[in-house]
């Protein structure tokens, strides 16, 4: 299991406890959920095997490369079996396994590492052909922004307490599989590069004249339209057909009536959406069913009679995960590939979140929306947010430490504790403390262009550090002071070697 979900190099998910919200099918983590920044062992993975702790897998390398992606389907009245028996009728090499939930996780496998950027397309093809176009693929970035501290989202594994436990994989007869033949399959199925880019459900397939139109149609074209969703899917033929023909369409549609959809609609049934829509232009109407199961939005946005690059409603994202900071660092993952960095602000506001990707990806340009839209969109995405452990160098947190390690150490400092009075810091021998004023600190952060914390937040940190605050008297004056143990910061104790030379220095 370790080798088949080879993932990011430097970290790994887990959680401490499941809870079960009341009137919801969906078993939650989310409270206690962690990414941690170690990388994952064979340890974590004998402690997930055997039910003590259950482990989360980055499927997004370090260098922008997978091995294994999954389509994660949050549905709970779904067969397991159906989904393994469409698999085999599409001639997918993939396996499905019960999710934590109860839902399914589809799992594709590599002989060799892909871009991400490449998978996800694939796997959003597969999704939407399988019917299932709204679930969440994984990976969900297409890169990682290392530097800044960004790790990505991780998946939890199959075969949590696997001898007892309920995340194991179904053949297409319904039949739990056993974690060895689990293996067995999977490491079977591997698909080389070239089998990778070549893959594509064989049962796709028509008559090639809706290939520039949306990708659900093609797929509903392909499979078939059956009773509960015939009308939509006319209207939406209809709206295909206008784009394309707008002055002979309607010959079009019937055609396609008695092509695509299982059983036709009857003649007065068919004249209702023609006269529907003889009215005006419409726009398809992505989120009915059975459009909205297909759905392929980036393919879609592609496409000359798709929805154009203005269509679909909510912003485009796949992901936001954070780091523990205070305050927190944002990483938002795009559909259309890319994650940038926001800060709160540009969480909150459309505007401010378009600057951040123009600023961060100079050729993608996303959409306005209107404020109640916008925070009605990023809501969700934030309710399924992960929190990341921080490096101590990129919260504030950890900048002021190494402002206030500087400020304590400068050549500047105090030799004698009355230069305190000059705004100098002063180390005392006798006390082993750190003396100053923190009006002299907050000058110096002023200085150095640190603002990312006000003075009360200055305090508080002092405080978290062991730091106290006291009054005394310096040549004869009454000075507050912040007393301030050496352990508070990571001064430089070792002298620093200096090459030798046998040459003249002058």
């Amino acid at each position: 299991m370790f080798h088949l979900f080879t993932g990011c190099e430097l970290g790994h998910g887990t959680y401490r406890r499941e809870e079960k919200s009341p009137g919801r099918a969906k078993t939650e983590i989310k409270k206690t959920a962690r990414t941690v920044r170690e990388p994952t062992t064979i340890d974590h993975w004998e402690q997930h095997l055997s039910g003590e702790r259950s482990l989360g897998v980055i499927p997004i390398r370090v260098d922008g490369t997978c091995h294994w992606g999954v389509i994660d389907i949050d549905e709970y009245d779904l067969s397991h079996r159906d989904i393994a028996d469409m698999l085999a009728r599409f001639q997918l090499p993939m396996h499905v396994c019960r999710s934590k939930s109860g839902g399914a996780h589809v799992f594709l496998f590599l002989e060799e590492p892909v871009p991400a950027e490449d998978l996800i397309f694939k796997l959003r093809d597969i999704a939407a052909a399988m019917g299932y176009g709204n679930s969440e693929i994984f990976p969900k970035q297409t890169e990682l922004l290392i530097e800044k501290g960004d790790l990505g989202n991780w998946l939890n594994m199959p075969y949590f307490d696997a001898e007892n436990g309920t995340r194991y994989a179904v053949d297409n007869k319904g039949r739990g599989m056993s974690l060895a033949k689990f293996l067995d399959a999977a490491e079977r199925s591997r698909l080389s590069a070239d089998a990778f880019h070549d893959l594509r459900p064989v049962a796709l397939t028509h008559d090639g004249d809706l290939s520039d139109g949306p990708p659900c149609l093609e797929y509903l074209a392909s499979v078939g339209v059956s009773e509960g969703g015939r009308n939509n899917a006319l209207f939406a033929f209809g709206v295909l057909a206008k784009k394309m023909s707008p002055d002979s369409w309607e010959p079009t549609l019937e055609k396609w009536n008695q092509r695509y959809i299982t059983p036709p609609l009857t003649s007065d049934e068919v004249s209702i959406v023609l006269k529907s829509l003889r009215k005006k232009e419409y726009s398809y109407q992505c989120k009915q069913t059975p459009i909205c199961n297909h759905c392929d939005s980036q393919v879609c946005r592609t496409r000359r009679y798709g929805i154009g690059m203005m269509g679909g409603g909510s912003p485009q994202i796949t992901a936001i995960s954070y780091l523990d900071t205070e305050p927190p660092l944002y990483f938002v993952s795009l559909a259309s590939g890319g994650t940038v960095e926001c800060r709160v602000d540009e969480i909150l506001t459309s505007r401010l979140f378009q600057r951040a990707v123009l600023t961060q990806i100079p050729t993608k340009l996303v959409p306005m929306y209107k404020q109640d839209a916008w925070l009605s969109a990023i809501q969700p995405m934030l309710d399924g947010a992960t929190a990341v452990d921080a490096p101590a160098n990129v919260s504030a947190t950890g900048a002021f430490r190494e402002m206030l390690e500087t400020f304590l150490t400068d050549r500047y400092k105090a030799v004698e504790r009355d230069e305190i009075l000059m705004g100098k810091p002063y180390f005392s021998e006798d006390e082993n403390r750190y003396e100053f004023r923190l009006a002299d600190l907050m000058a110096f952060l002023e200085r150095v262009k640190f603002r990312e914390l006000t003075r009360p937040q200055v305090t508080r940190r002092l405080q978290q550090l062991g730091g106290e605050h006291r009054f005394i008297n310096l040549r004869g004056r009454g000075v507050n002071l912040w007393l301030l143990p050496p352990t508070a910061i990571e001064e430089q104790t070792e002298p620093l070697s200096v090459p030798s030379s046998d040459k003249a220095p002058i």
